[in-house]
């Protein structure tokens, strides 16, 4: 067997997505093949001086690569070779298996994001309309806990008469019965970003903000971790996470996670402030869930109201009934909802998304229906979201439905979406000009859009455009308000 068939048994045997292959799988097969060729002695895979895989006898390494995965770690791929081999013909081996590496690691971050989107949307299904506030903390607590693996942590809130403890986890009575305003949790309240120690090296610089009895002379397990809770823009809370049952430090992966949950417990307690009808409970806080989307995309904030507004006004126009245009209203405000559980990187990027990234994005409209599946009286919204992103030809996804078997409002919201995001700066590109976004949808009538709806917007624009620059940037931005102007009439009420 030679180099070449050792690539091509490679390739054949590790196509990722296939069936899920563990790291040790992979390296397993990758030092059984390698010995039938080289005199292989050793291999060993390190990941910031952690030993991920290791086999073979005891010795020093002659054959070393180092290279780096994005957003996950540095690693190291050694090799011990106990007679001659032919150096440049392993090399190109050895990118290879570096790059599998890279694929099952991705591939197994990509299902762990997975598996805490899960967790939310699992957390959402949870919720009934009796639900008590302490008692929805709890859950979002214990879930975010168990994911970062930590075995105590609480949702601390901010009073005009000091600290009030909605939700806690292994804390002991003395801070439960009287929390302090003071230390780490002080700095993140008056700092506005999270607390983490990661090394012994932050014990030493956070030492002023740290509690009592932590531990700053043995490096034992330091595992502390505090993120803030905000409401529009202002820290009414935190959330505490401490004592990882692997007993290493927090990581930066961790702090994004309890962000996010930190993000969910927000919306559910602007929603339960905002409305004490818990029969709305559930519609709002998904209208909440949507704004905490848009508070971490600066590209898209105000985007899903700047839809609701064309869609609303396009639905006026098409003379539709009212009840449609209700429930266009409320879908075009947590259209996108799905993107909750796109990594920030991918919602972000600046440049051009590679395929993979582009079909976690294509995901969100999935995402942001399972999220409202459980909510029965919202399935007309549900419909919507699920197919915003269809084409009248065909071509759109998730279903890849054509012409009349998209839902109506999915139509007329299509056509809002694309023309907002023609105008509007993207994380790739400047806001388009509007005569550009016109001149697309008169290109894509009959392809991308329902063709009836795309003139009836082209024909409509002109009247319309004079007055909404009027109020298209105002800071508070009351979509019913704006579409009834618009219109000038009482069309949502």
């Amino acid at each position: 067997m030679n180099e070449i068939s050792v690539v091509g048994e490679l390739l054949k045997n590790f196509e990722v997505g296939e069936r899920e292959y563990s790291l040790e799988e992979l390296m397993d097969y990758i030092y059984s093949l390698l010995r039938k060729i080289y005199p292989l002695r050793q291999v060993k895979l390190i990941a910031s001086g952690r030993v991920l895989f290791y086999r073979g006898g005891k010795g020093s390494f002659s054959c070393s690569y180092t290279w780096n995965v994005p957003k996950l770690d540095w690693f190291e791929l050694h090799f011990e070779f106990k007679g001659s081999y032919d150096k440049p013909e392993f090399d190109l081996i050895a990118r290879l298996i570096m790059e599998l590496i890279t694929r099952i690691l991705l591939y197994e971050k990509y299902k762990e994001k997975e598996a805490h989107l899960s967790s939310l949307v699992g957390l959402v299904k949870a919720f009934d309309l009796n639900l008590k506030l302490e008692d929805a903390m709890l859950l979002i607590l214990k879930k975010a806990l168990d994911i970062v693996g930590a075995t105590r942590g609480s949702i601390i809130l901010k009073e005009e008469d000091g600290l009030r403890i909605l939700a806690a986890v292994g804390m002991s009575k003395k801070f439960l019965k009287k929390p302090k305003f003071s230390g780490a949790v002080k700095f993140v309240f008056d700092k506005g970003f999270p607390f983490r120690i990661e090394s012994a090296e932050d014990i030493e610089k956070y030492k002023d903000y740290l509690p009592p009895g932590f531990p700053r002379d043995s490096y034992k397990n330091p595992s502390f971790l505090i993120v803030p809770l905000k409401l529009e823009g202002e820290v009414v809370g935190v959330i505490t996470a401490s004592e990882r049952i692997d007993k290493i430090p927090f990581s930066f992966e961790n702090e994004r996670i309890l962000l996010e949950f930190a993000n969910y417990a927000a919306a559910v307690l602007r929603t339960a402030k905002l409305y004490a009808d818990l029969k709305k409970f559930p519609f709002y806080l998904m209208e909440s869930f949507s704004q905490a989307l848009e508070a971490k995309d600066v590209y898209t904030r105000g985007h899903s109201e700047r839809v609701t507004v064309y869609a609303c006004v396009l639905a006026y126009w098409l003379d539709l009934p009212e009840t449609t245009i209700q429930n266009i209203y409320q879908a075009g405000l947590v259209h996108d909802i799905g993107k909750i559980g796109i990594p920030d990187a991918v919602l972000n990027k600046p440049g051009r998304l590679t395929d993979d990234e582009y079909e976690l994005i294509k995901m969100h409209p999935v995402i942001g229906a399972n999220i409202l599946a459980p909510i029965e009286f919202l399935d007309e919204i549900r419909k919507i979201v699920l197919h915003h992103h269809e084409r009248w030809d065909g071509r759109g996804y998730p279903a890849g439905l054509a012409g009349e078997n998209i839902p109506l409002g999915a139509r007329v919201v299509a056509v809002a979406d694309a023309f907002d995001a023609m105008t509007s700066n993207r994380p790739y590109r400047k806001a388009l000009p509007v005569e550009v976004a016109l001149a697309e949808i008169e290109r894509g009538k009959g392809t991308q859009f329902d063709p009836d709806m795309a003139e009836v917007f082209l024909k409509k624009w002109s009247e319309i455009e004079k007055k909404w620059e009027l109020f298209r940037d105002e800071v508070n931005f009351d979509v019913r308000s704006i579409v009834n102007r618009l219109v000038e009439d009482k069309l949502l009420r």
